[in-house]
């Protein structure tokens, strides 16, 4: 079933009551209702208009909608629409405890969609989210599908005052019960209850529009069964709160929207999400997910619509928290071979995101948009987590398993070029296979990923930088023992930094999306930053240097020094032949590069000193390379 066409039988019962928010008298509220119910492409009929005393009494409403993806219909039926004027500019508007709908459209994958269709419908009532349509109208399309559904209201009414240009609304609704039943491909139902829920604000049309609302709902609750795969899923969302603001100028006559400002904030203390793999109720969930503290905050601003293929300019600024999530249970489908559980928990989640996009630009020309202030910075960061996929098959033997800490990712691009930065905290894993002599355990004390490079010609030397480090890493005994069962080698962790920065200029706009290579054209200023260390195995290798570099074009000629230092590497490689890892003539060739670069200082202490000169000329330990 098409999102608009699902979508549009909870909005048309939600539009009853918004609607009229413009008007003081309830003659011009109904005149609203239609108005806006037309622009909407859903032509509202009705039986009598009357006025009883204070009150206008409009019955047997009906909205039709015709899908242009799909063809398919969908009608509400209204049994009474009721304006009641309350005095001192103030007009109380109810409907029928029970609105009804019914259509025709091509069922979608699964019913699993009528559920959170039907949930995001409740944004016309709680939070103001813009919603896309899903589907594609180009595939294969199924047989029609009939479908049928209710929603019923309990003491839902919408309290209007002020004026028409200035207008403060207070919505409420002791309750709200939906249920859809579709037939054909996609045969089964979904229902949705909401207990209780509140809108309140404010709105002024006089020169724009500018308003402010807060939204909650105390409980919300979906059930979906669905008989062409046997199957149930339900959801329950329990503290949702929220609000926004927004500011547009009037829109002209030419439709083009104008910009403008708006922000928003939701919180919800509990979402549960539970599934299972037959339709009976009365079964335990196979499947279990729960979502703890969630925040999200949204800011922006956006400037006049774009000409035709060209950008607006738009600003945003938008985070999200979780508290915690956790899932437990079965990841099979019906008739799996090969079934398998997940156990997951993961803490204090959050996501960030920042930009700007500047306007007037061809849309997909990305290299303009950033020369011209386009920027954006993703961010992440998890404080702990941990995962457990195995195996549940009886005579099956697989589990994959991970902890970790202190986890992050953050990307930015824009005028002063690019930035990639991974971290994460200790960390442990853990594989087991029929195929292993045991458990493969590994674990790290930790990571850190960064690569910076600037990213515009015209803006001059920026930040370059290539970090690697990994500390502490180790495995367990059945991983030694693949390759070295005699235990020739120590089991010391492993630890590896590499750390290169300095500054450089791009030599070209590295964001243009034809370049002929990936590579990304540098001409570096310096590096006043080069550090090398590995340490593992019984070795320990370090280094650290500066390097500046001469020439406007590449080649350049780099000026500067390097110093090494080695120590344990020749007892390493001599272990590395015993075990066969290198052979008589491998080890022969190690030796000797290692031999041309270093010179001993102590029992299996070598050091190295490379020099880069002025003209061109290389001195290794004071001696020129390569030799002549």
């Amino acid at each position: 079933m098409r999102h608009s066409a699902r979508l549009s039988a909870l909005c048309v019962s939600t539009c009853l009551f918004v609607s009229p928010a413009a008007a003081l008298t309830p003659e011009e509220a109904w005149q609203i209702v239609q108005d806006v119910l037309a622009a909407a492409d859903m032509p509202l009929g009705h039986g009598a208009v009357t006025r009883q005393g204070d009150r206008l009494v409009v019955s047997d409403l009906t909205a039709t909608q015709t899908m242009p993806d799909d063809g398919g219909t969908l009608t509400a039926t209204v049994a009474e629409l009721v304006l009641r004027d309350l005095g001192e500019g103030a007009v109380e508007v109810t409907i029928s405890p029970e609105v009804t709908v019914r259509g025709r459209t091509r069922p979608g994958d699964s019913l699993d969609d009528l559920t959170e269709d039907a949930l995001e419908g409740l944004d016309e009532i709680l939070p103001d989210e813009e919603e896309e349509g899903l589907g594609d109208s180009n595939a294969e399309r199924p047989e029609m599908a009939e479908f049928s559904g209710t929603l019923r209201q309990t003491n839902a009414k919408a309290i209007l005052s002020g004026t028409p240009e200035d207008l403060t609304f207070d919505i409420s609704a002791d309750a709200l019960d939906s249920r859809i039943e579709t037939t054909v491909a996609a045969a089964g139902t979904a229902a949705v209850t909401v207990r209780p829920v509140s809108f309140k604000g404010h709105i002024a049309t006089a020169t724009g529009t500018k308003g402010s609302a807060t939204y909650a709902a105390g409980n919300i609750t979906s059930e979906t069964t669905e008989a062409r795969t046997p199957g149930r899923t339900r959801l329950a969302v329990s503290g949702l709160a929220g609000d926004f603001n927004f500011d547009t100028p009037t829109v002209p006559a030419s439709k083009k929207f104008l910009g403008g400002t708006g922000a928003s904030t939701t919180r919800i203390g509990k979402v549960v999400v539970e599934a299972g793999l037959t339709d009976d109720a009365g079964a335990a969930p196979d499947f279990v997910m729960t979502l703890e503290r969630l925040e999200s905050a949204i800011g922006g601003k956006s400037g006049p619509e774009g000409d035709e293929g060209k950008t607006a300019d738009v600003e945003l600024d938008a985070t999200f928290r979780m508290g915690r999530m956790t899932a437990d249970g079965s990841l099979d489908e019906p008739g799996d071979e090969n079934p398998a559980a997940l156990t997951l928990d993961l803490k204090e989640l959050s996501l960030s995101l920042d930009g700007a996009f500047p306007g007037g630009f061809d849309e997909g020309d990305f290299g303009a948009a950033v020369a011209g202030g386009t920027r954006m910075a993703f961010g992440l960061d998890l404080a702990e987590g941990s995962y457990d996929i195995h195996s549940t098959a009886p005579d099956e033997t697989f589990r994959i398993a991970n902890t970790f800490t202190a986890a992050s990712a953050a990307i930015s691009l824009g005028p002063d070029g690019a930035a990639l930065r991974i971290s994460q905290g200790p960390t442990t894993g853990s594989v087991s296979t029929a195929n292993l002599p045991g458990p493969v355990d590994v674990s790290l004390g930790g990571l850190t990923f960064n690569i910076v490079a600037p990213g515009l010609p015209e803006k001059g030397p920026g930040p370059v930088e290539a970090t690697i480090a990994l500390s502490d890493f180790a495995a367990s005994e059945a991983v030694w023992a693949l390759f070295d069962p005699g235990k020739v080698l120590p089991r010391d962790p492993l630890s590896l930094l590499v750390d290169v920065r300095g500054t450089a200029t791009a030599m070209e706009n590295i964001f243009v999306e034809d370049r002929p290579t990936d590579d990304i054209p540098l001409l570096f200023d310096k590096l006043d930053r080069i550090e090398v260390a590995l340490n593992g195995l019984g070795a320990d290798v370090k280094g650290s240097g500066t390097l500046t570099f001469a020439g406007d074009t590449p080649p350049q000629t780099p000026i500067g020094k390097l110093a090494f230092t080695l120590t344990g590497v020749q007892g390493v490689i001599g272990k590395l032949s015993t075990l066969g890892v290198l052979d008589p003539e491998a080890l022969l060739g190690a030796r000797g590069a290692i031999g041309m670069f270093t010179r001993a200082t102590g029992s299996d202490v070598l050091q190295s000193h490379i020099e880069f000169r002025p003209e061109g000329t290389i001195l290794v330990n004071g001696l020129p390379f390569p030799i002549e």
